[in-house]
């Protein structure tokens, strides 16, 4: 089959796809084809679906068979992993990019019953070194967090045994099996992370359960040459001590402003010192100076030990460009290395780690609040000055790098109660980061914010445009405002805002209504009211009880309305204090597209109930795995799951937990699960 035959069959198709409202792209050897822009190709068009509400694929090879033209080879199959944002057109077809035909492709087998487990074929496995070559030098865990999964390392491992040549190819793009099971997706910005994470769940000597162990990346012996944006300290002398102290075994992290100017992308002032905490072993640990001694013996022509102060120094080589500063120390550099745990030091474990490119740092909040205690007893302008720049950087940081909920567990209580008194301290000094220790949830959010609904931003694009979010919810918000109520969408409505528009369009829309103290109504009071405010839109169902939102005659309505006949929608109102509703309060409210929303984690855990009660239905899996996707990317600003587990009950976050690993055990999802704080167990 040449290449214009298949680019007649594959456009006929495509279109007769976009006639019926389905997103689809073309997978397999076909798309890898146009990709390569290569004239032959096998008999066969595969094409990867996104199926909505009760489409199956035996419906929609039905619908195809009717289409007219030379007959023709097509595979459908249901996407398990795809985000269909990613799709690339190549001569007006719609593709996969090279990355996810590998990545659905071994997707694919680890589901199928007839393929898993079992060895790779010669010739499937030439295609995925194909696939592999042609996915370009982006590290795949970069692009997917799927790439960390056990089902699709198991597959990675069963390609390596077929073919023990593309084990560099794998390497080279990220994955090394040798090393680790995987590292978790960077963000794009801001700022470049790596944060580790295996698939195995640990418990230290105290019982506390800890998520995956971090592995960084193989130590290299960093270039004298300086980058941009980094300083001497974190460009050339982190390296050189994070190099020795992994050769001897030892994890270490990167602390005080050193690490802010990492975090910070060298907005910071230049460090002028490296400190370092070093993780050490259970058995016989070391102290700081035999270890800064020990550093010295592994190169003494970079460094010098002092042994009668105790101090370890770094000599920077000949020709390297320093700043004043050192020029005026002597071209060196002093280096400190404090214990994990000691002198009032977080104990970290090393799947506490951060990973800013090849460097180790120390959890982001352990960051700031060291700053704040050091603000706290030295108020010194500079010291203002560093931990205003970290607070700005909160907002956007992402969960894949950012995970609070996580660093608190490794705090006492007191130590959290004197941080609120800090917080409260230095939010009176500098007003403007009051709201972002609310983010923090180290101090409760002033009512003179309460009323700004500032936006947040989803990451990707927009596709959230429906009758029940854009004209629907919109209006009733408007009245339930204007009566005195604040309100939040949930269910379907808030699904697709999270999504932006990825998940299903429903007719229905629920909003919890939060009323004021001793509020002596029920929601069929509030119904009537909002009758009342716009008869001509709103109507009571007298027999079911329901509010009914009647859209306007000349707007246009999506195909699952028009197939029913259907010009209205259905509203439903849950009074805050319904057994089934989590606490709420107005500060925990998202505003997406100026429209109330609960909270995420409360979106994703409602939904898992819904998928759990419902018996695995299909399009409550889909709508789930998509906001699953959306988690590592996404802003601080958005998620704070820190603060929202407070509103649920001991017994509704432990019926999660037992959901979440239902969930996780059908589908490839664990690393998110696990990045949310579940502890997901493994089969």
């Amino acid at each position: 089959m040449n290449a214009l035959p298949r680019n007649n069959a594959s456009a006929a198709l495509f279109a007769v796809l976009r006639e019926i409202g389905i997103q689809a792209a073309l997978t397999h050897k076909a798309a890898l084809a146009l990709h390569r822009n290569a004239q032959n190709n096998p008999q066969e068009i595969k094409v990867v679906v996104k199926l909505e509400g009760t489409l199956t694929i035996e419906g929609l090879c039905s619908i195809y068979s009717q289409a007219e033209g030379k007959p023709c080879r097509v595979t459908f199959v249901e996407s398990t992993i795809l985000d269909f944002n990613e799709i690339v057109l190549i001569a007006g077809i719609p593709v996969l990019p090279t990355h996810a035909i590998l990545l659905q492709e071994l997707s694919y087998r680890s589901l199928t019953t007839g393929s898993k487990g079992k060895p790779q074929g010669k010739e499937v496995a030439r295609f995925f070194l194909e696939c592999l070559l042609a996915s370009g030098s982006t590290p795949l865990n970069q692009l997917s967090p799927l790439w960390q999964s056990p089902e699709i390392l198991a597959e990675i491992t069963r390609h390596i045994q077929a073919l023990p040549n593309a084990k560099q190819h794998w390497i080279s793009r990220g994955i090394d099996l040798s090393v680790s099971s995987g590292t978790l997706p960077a963000p794009s910005s801001p700022p470049q992370a790596q944060v580790g994470a295996s698939e195995s769940v640990n418990d230290d000597d105290s019982g506390r359960a800890t998520l995956p162990d971090s592995e960084p990346p193989e130590p290299e012996r960093p270039s004298a040459v300086g980058k941009d944006g980094r300083s001497p300290v974190t460009d050339i002398v982190a390296g050189e001590v994070v190099y020795i102290l992994k050769q001897l075994g030892l994890e270490c992290a990167i602390l005080d402003s050193a690490a802010s100017h990492l975090y910070s992308e060298g907005q910071s002032m230049a460090p002028e010192i490296l400190i370092v905490i070093v993780l050490p072993p259970l058995s016989s640990p070391p102290d700081g100076a035999s270890l800064m001694e020990q550093i010295y013996r592994e190169d003494p022509i970079q460094f010098d030990w002092d042994s009668e102060i105790g101090k370890l120094f770094y000599r920077f080589r000949p020709g390297v460009v320093l700043p004043p500063l050192f020029q005026r120390s002597g071209k060196k550099c002093l280096v400190e290395l404090l214990l994990s745990g000691s002198g009032g030091l977080p104990l970290l474990l090393p799947s506490d780690i951060t990973w800013l490119g090849d460097l180790p740092v120390v959890p982001f909040l352990s960051l700031l609040l060291a700053k704040l205690e050091k603000w706290a007893n030295y108020p010194k302008r500079a010291n203002a000055d560093e931990l205003q720049l970290l607070l700005t950087l909160v907002p956007d940081l992402p969960v894949s790098l950012f995970r609070p909920w996580r660093e608190r567990e490794f705090m006492s209580e007191e130590f959290q109660a004197i941080t609120e008194v800090r917080a409260k301290k230095f939010s009176q000094s500098f007003p403007d980061t009051e709201p972002i220790w609310a983010i923090l949830g180290f101090l409760k959010l002033p009512p003179s914010l309460l009323s700004e609904h500032a936006n947040v931003t989803i990451p990707g694009p927009n596709h959230a445009h429906s009758p029940v979010t854009d004209v629907a919810a919109r209006r009733v918000v408007s009245i339930l405002e204007e009566l005195g109520f604040a309100c939040a969408l949930s269910g379907s409505a808030a699904f697709q805002l999270y999504s932006r528009g990825e998940t299903r369009v429903s007719e229905w829309l629920d909003i919890i209504v939060l009323p004021p103290h001793s509020f002596p109504h029920n929601e069929t009071w509030l119904k009537e009211k909002i009758v009342q405010k716009d008869p001509s839109q709103f109507k009571r169902h007298l027999a079911r009880g329901t509010l009914l939102f009647n859209f306007p005659p000349d707007l246009v309505l999506p195909r699952s309305f028009q197939i029913k006949n259907n010009r209205t929608c259905t509203v439903e109102l849950i009074l805050l204090g319904t057994p089934a509703v989590p606490r709420l309060s107005a500060s925990d409210i998202v505003w997406i597209d100026d429209l109330p929303v609960i909270p995420f984690l409360t979106t994703i855990l409602l939904l898992l109930e819904r998928w759990d009660n419902l018996h695995y239905k299909r399009d409550n899996t889909r709508d789930l795995k998509r906001l699953l996707t959306l988690v590592p990317n996404l802003p601080v600003s958005v998620f704070r799951p820190w603060s929202e587990r407070r509103s649920m009950s001991i017994t509704y976050q432990a019926r999660s937990e037992v959901r979440a690993a239902n969930f996780a055990s059908s589908t490839l999802t664990k690393p998110i699960w696990r990045m949310l704080g579940f502890q997901v167990e493994l089969n």
